[in-house]
């Protein structure tokens, strides 16, 4: 009687594991139907799955195509790691407090927006580690005689399971996101507050906070004044270098360079239907002046008398 080679098995079992989990009702945590044994299975395959992810996502992922030292390296390897041994341990005990694991990959995620990428990398990076990791876990099972139906569970938890850890990091790239976000308004506020004060700022302490701010500063600038209700929808649609605060009550954009080349075509549709009011082109040490009399303006708007 000939003997069916593993590759052989592995396709067989494969084509049975799609067809169950399409007709199963997803669990949100398939591990806990595994018996405990079926980690002394998967423990001695560890070192050699990290080691096959991490070159993997090396050669396969341009971003990650470095050499793995530093803070960065030290991230990737802990998270390949930090994987495979909560994995085995949620085999084991379904029940394990998980919380400082789930800590790596909100970092990740987090480091992810502080080296100026997209999840895109990460994302895929998860994806081959899944595929690697049922690879070889498949091979070990099925030498062990582990079953169809646990080789089934063993594949549902898998990508489950990553899907848990890539949910995590998306989380930790919304923070750090919102965090990086609330950061550059707070040094935009501070850098209209520093421009509409009296006497005027000079131009050296401009330039200091329009740097803090990440804000190129031009030689001319005009204020609009608009209700506060109305610049958060406005503010979220700017078009880059235009940047915006609440001043006293009121909504306060500061537009750089109004007689530039299309700009006042960028920013009338944004207050359409909304009351606003434009002052004159200043220097940037002046815009106080400008927004006085853009604030007089949009006031004698709202009351009906212009």
């Amino acid at each position: 009687m000939e003997i069916p080679s593993i590759s052989s098995l592995l396709a067989k079992v494969s084509d049975a594991i799609v067809i169950n989990l399409l007709i199963r009702t997803a669990r949100q945590e398939p591990w806990r139907d595994l018996d405990a044994e079926v980690a002394d299975v998967i423990e001695p395959e560890l070192s050699g799955i990290a080691d096959e992810i991490l070159g993997s996502i090396g050669q396969l992922i341009p971003e990650y195509a470095m050499p793995l030292e530093g803070s960065f390296g030290k991230a990737v390897y802990r998270g390949v790691g930090e994987a495979l041994e909560q994995f085995l341990v949620l085999i084991r005990d379904p029940d394990a407090d998980r919380r400082a694991s789930r800590k790596v990959y909100v970092i990740l995620g987090r480091g992810e927006l502080r080296q100026g990428r997209s999840l895109d990398s990460l994302q895929s990076a998860y994806r081959i580690g899944a595929r690697i990791a049922w690879r070889r876990i498949a091979a070990a099972s099925l030498e062990a005689g582990l079953d169809g139906k646990t080789l089934s569970l063993l594949a549902e938890s898998i990508f489950v399971y990553i899907d848990e850890l890539s949910a995590d990091s998306t989380e930790g790239y919304a923070n750090a996101q919102f965090k990086q976000q609330g950061s550059r308004l707070r040094r935009e506020r501070q850098l209209i507050t520093l421009m509409l004060r009296e006497p005027a700022p000079e131009h050296e302490e401009i330039e200091v906070a329009a740097r803090m701010a990440v804000w190129e500063l031009p030689k001319s600038l005009a204020a609009v004044a608009c209700h506060e209700r109305d610049l958060a929808e406005v503010t979220r649609v700017l078009p880059i270098g235009v940047i915006s605060a609440t001043v006293d009550g009121y909504g306060c954009v500061a537009i750089p360079d109004p007689g530039g080349p299309g700009r006042l075509r960028q920013i009338r549709p944004l207050f359409a239907g909304r009351t606003s009011a434009m002052g004159p082109t200043v220097g940037p040490n002046r815009m106080a002046e400008s927004w006085q009399l853009a604030r007089t303006a949009f006031e004698a708007a709202a009351a009906g008398v212009l």
